[in-house]
């Protein structure tokens, strides 16, 4: 009896043991950091035995960052010669990567021999125009949201009524139902398509 319950307590002491010294993995998507995206050229990529990529060193416009590549990370060229020759240092890269154990660790790569233009997107909101500046390139609407947003317009911005294009001079005015198109540059937000309602866009 004595030594079944010291080879019980044998037993269970090893299994505490076990799972101290062996704690569990924490996935790279359950991390809990949403994430980021990363532009810049590979100074450095280091290869395992079998030829995949391990680790790259980025240098971005604020700092040189070291990414390990996930197992499971998407190696995506963006031209045929890229395609052949594979992620090679010099290559210039966009990396989607998320922070694991302060460790940022790369589910996507996307890759060129020559610099990609990151473009912002485009977002699609409505709202109504609360005011127009007196020099006719900016205005301020209210979002269905409820949010208040700056809106810049330039020379290419296009105009409609009612999704038929029209000259836009004059067009944008206080109290219009609009829809627009636009993008955040380093100066706000950019209008690049602004379509006025003659109905109210809510009910």
């Amino acid at each position: 009896m004595v030594r079944n319950i010291r080879l019980l307590h044998y037993v269970l002491l090893s299994a505490v043991l076990l799972l101290v010294a062996s704690p569990p993995r924490i996935s790279e998507a359950a991390s809990g950091h949403p994430g980021a995206r990363f532009v810049g050229q590979v100074t450095d990529v280091q290869m395992t035995k079998d030829g995949k990529a391990l680790t790259l060193t980025l240098q971005t416009k604020a700092r040189a960052l070291v990414v390990r590549v996930g197992p499971q990370a998407k190696l995506l060229p963006r031209s045929a010669e890229a395609e052949v020759e594979g992620l090679v240092s010099n290559d210039f890269a966009i990396v989607f990567a998320r922070r694991v154990a302060r460790t940022w660790v790369a589910y996507r790569v996307e890759y060129d021999v020559q610099p990609i233009a990151v473009v912002p997107p485009t977002i699609m909101v409505t709202g109504v125009v609360i005011r127009v500046n007196p020099n006719g390139r900016s205005f301020t609407m209210m979002l269905d949201s409820g949010d208040l947003r700056f809106v810049t317009m330039n020379k290419q911005t296009k105009f409609q009524l009612d999704g038929q294009l029209v000259d836009g001079s004059g067009l944008v005015t206080k109290d219009e139902a609009v829809q627009v198109a636009m993008r955040r540059t380093n100066h706000g937000w950019l209008a690049l398509d602004v379509n006025v309602k003659s109905s109210p866009l809510r009910e």
